[in-house]
């Protein structure tokens, strides 16, 4: 891992390195999680879903999905999902912060 890892908004062609990630982070057993069955009443908000890049590999991803309780809407932070190889090295913590900043100068309200 370089010093200066690299966050930029996801694409689509990231689609499938992040479905690789998430695999190696959470396993099969991910599908089952309630989290997941939240996820699948909608698509991630890809205004609020990056990517993190070491070297130019995909290293990590985070996404937010939009969420209904009622009449209430937010978003719902996850996946985040780091490679083994790249865990525990801080690739990842700069996001439990950063889409939600994001989210608050979109919707400052929410």
């Amino acid at each position: 891992m370089t010093n200066e890892l690299c966050y930029l908004p996801e694409e689509v062609s990231h689609d499938q390195i992040i479905e690789e990630i998430n695999a190696e982070a959470f396993g099969p057993g991910r599908f089952a999680r309630t989290a997941s069955r939240i996820r699948e009443q909608g698509p991630h908000d890809p205004a609020l879903s990056f990517v993190c890049l070491d070297e130019g590999a995909v290293i990590a991803s985070v996404r937010l999905t939009p969420v209904w309780a009622g009449r209430a809407v937010g978003h719902m932070l996850g996946p985040l999902a780091v490679r083994q190889s790249h865990k525990n090295r801080g690739s990842g913590a700069i996001w439990s912060a950063s889409p939600w900043r994001l989210l608050q100068r979109r919707a400052p309200r929410l």
